[in-house]
């Protein structure tokens, strides 16, 4: 039974449109145990909302709204924290678009850019064979940008384009007027403002959920579904890599060869690294052992060049799917076989748990489209409508924070023997059971503290690491250490934390030096210099021997490491001097004081 403790520290997303919710709600990593909860956003009465897009941080929605009469109309991101929504299918010109019947939003990961089609004309950009053009709206600019034809063909606005994390790249499809299935994908540099068609085997597959395309987050990799040719029968999905100009097929046996069992294989979506791809398919041999018949999710892991069946907590049709920008979760939308009651799912890879999005098919409400995933995985964004009234709204999952280790700790910078640094950890999430952390520092430094040991009751409190760099005498200028944290639990949700590090600048260590003027010396005021790092603040402290007498005073070293400093207020005796630079002490350098006594004092003749 899960622990009270951790239902009390649940994070809750909940509210209306204009309820404050604070950013920090929108960190973090879909974790396994939490309550999910979700919220509504409503539409105006009337107002459809299809397509999402959601930002990576969860914060931003991209999205069509259909107008009542059914007519595809216009683009909008709405900002889930503050409430606020601004109209993305601005006109070329930058005023507003009317009729543009624009389609298939798609949103940079960081909420700046959204690529979408429309009809050119009330765009006010020059139409192209067909009408319809792709635009790219820049939110924080406030401006639109027509993507320039370089061909006969068309380009069709109910087709979703791809674009990267940063919007650096775009990739569309166009199609030839005389054969509508015979496409091509090109690829859009939006920073050098140059356009190239691809090499990738593409051809329409006649189905915007077929069409859709992803990017990997560096504009490498586009992963994408289509028929290879036009007379191909099935529907594969594939990657195609910008840098080898090759396309691998994904929807592929344990043995690596395509799979020709089924006629589909789609709803393409890919992890940030391009390593991981998810797609929907009725191709049970796709695993070994093969799974169960019906429309299934799928993962391929490209680099490991293997085939996950994720859709195992549903025995029915799926009907779309989509991974986060990590790799780790998938979304999908079911029909649990029997009776065909719909349920949303978030399957996480690691721990091999599915999850089952509370109420989204319960009452009055119905999730269309496909649910869309926040880059850690933590939100999941989903059109919804109401069945009973027909109101429509944005859905909008919170998953809670992932099991992990929150590292605070500041750009560490330490010199070779010098003084020790510190940084603190916690758990994000509540455990089941003791976590315990070892921490494993590199030979070029020591730790305290090499284990580290968190309980129901005190996984949020802040344990401290203090680090030291080791002085080991060889010159390396400015290097580097590592520690490492690796995580060991009975709870299986600490189980697939993966290990985490903090890098330490080092500096060599520099012993400071003390320079006096002699072994002694007769007057009050002593001047002191030497050297130490440079750049580095040194302490000098005196102390007279005889009478315990003490100053301290600090100056700072030149770019060459000489420093200076006159110390007053001496008394007879040995004074010994210290200085100290970065936790390193010199050398005690000491020099005996016997002070010139005052000179006698003369009187005028009269007072003689």
């Amino acid at each position: 039974m899960e622990s009270l403790h951790r239902r009390r520290v649940r994070s809750a997303l909940t509210g209306i449109v204009g309820a404050s919710v604070s950013l920090s709600m929108f960190a973090g990593v879909a974790y396994a145990a939490p309550d999910i909860t979700v919220r509504y956003v409503p539409m105006s009465p009337g107002e459809a909302v299809l397509n999402l897009s959601l930002s990576g941080d969860g914060r931003y929605v991209a999205y069509r709204s259909l107008a009542s009469t059914g007519t595809p109309d216009d683009i909008y991101v709405h900002d889930l924290i503050g409430g606020s929504r601004v109209k993305a299918n601005l006109t070329v010109s930058g005023g507003e678009s009317s009729a543009a019947k624009c389609d298939a939003p798609v949103m940079s990961s960081d909420a700046r850019y959204v690529v979408f089609g429309c009809l050119a004309q009330p765009m006010g950009s020059p139409p192209p064979v067909g009408g319809e053009s792709y635009y790219v709206y820049d939110r924080i600019g406030n401006k639109t940008e027509v993507l320039p034809m370089t061909n006969s063909n068309r380009m069709s606005r109910a087709v979703p384009a791809a674009i990267s994390a940063d919007g650096h790249y775009l990739a569309y499809r166009t199609y030839d007027p005389t054969s509508p299935l015979t496409a091509s994908i090109y690829l859009r540099d939006m920073v050098n403002h140059t356009t190239q068609v691809t090499k990738a085997k593409s051809a329409m597959s006649s189905s915007s959920i077929a069409d859709q395309m992803t990017f990997s987050a560096d504009g490498r990799y586009i992963a994408y579904s289509g028929r290879v040719s036009v007379s191909a029968a099935l529907i594969d999905t594939f990657v195609y890599d910008a840098a080898t100009g090759v396309s691998e097929q994904v929807n592929v046996g344990p043995n690596g060869a395509p799979v020709r069992n089924a006629t589909q294989a789609y709803s393409a979506s890919m992890s940030a690294d391009g390593g991981a791809v998810v797609f929907v398919s009725p191709d049970a041999g796709l695993t070994s052992p093969a799974a169960p018949a019906g429309l299934g999710a799928y993962v391929r892991d490209r680099l490991a060049g293997k085939t996950e069946f994720v859709s195992g907590a549903t025995k029915g049709r799926v009907l779309s799917a989509s991974i986060s920008a990590n790799g780790r979760y998938v979304s999908f939308t079911a029909d649990p076989a029997p009776g065909f009651e719909r349920a949303m799912y978030v399957y996480d890879r690691l721990t091999k748990k599915s999850r089952i999005v509370p109420g989204v098919f319960a009452g009055f409400t119905a999730a269309t489209g496909t649910p869309r995933l926040s880059a850690d995985g933590r939100y999941v964004a989903f059109a919804s409508q109401n069945s009973s009234t027909g109101a429509r709204s944005i859905g909008l999952a919170d998953l809670g924070v992932a099991a992990g280790l929150k590292i605070t700790s500041a750009a560490l910078s330490l010199t070779e023997g010098g003084a020790a640094g510190t940084y603190t950890i916690a758990l994000a999430q509540v455990p089941n059971a003791s976590v315990n952390v070892s921490v494993t520092p590199d030979q070029q430094l020591s730790v305290a503290r090499t284990q580290l040991v968190f309980t129901p009751d005190n996984w949020n409190v802040p344990q401290v690491v203090s680090v030291q760099a080791l002085q080991d005498g060889v010159a390396e200028g400015k290097h580097s250490g590592v520690i490492t944290h690796t995580v060991t639990s009975t709870d299986i949700d600490y189980t697939v934390v993966k290990p985490a590090s903090v890098t330490v600048a080092i500096t060599d260590a520099v012993v400071p030096t003390v320079v006096l003027p002699g072994a002694t010396w007769n007057q009050s005021e002593l001047p002191v210099s030497g050297t130490a790092a440079p750049g580095a603040n040194v302490l000098l402290t005196a102390t007279n021997r005889s009478t315990g007498w003490l100053t301290s005073v600090s100056v700072l070293a030149d770019a060459q490491g000489n420093w200076s400093r006159t110390l007053s207020g001496l008394s007879d005796g040995v004074i010994e001097i210290d200085a100290q630079a970065d936790g390193i002490h010199s050398a005690v350098q000491s020099i005996t004081v016997a002070l010139l006594p005052p000179p006698p004092i003369s009187l005028p003749p009269a007072q003689q």
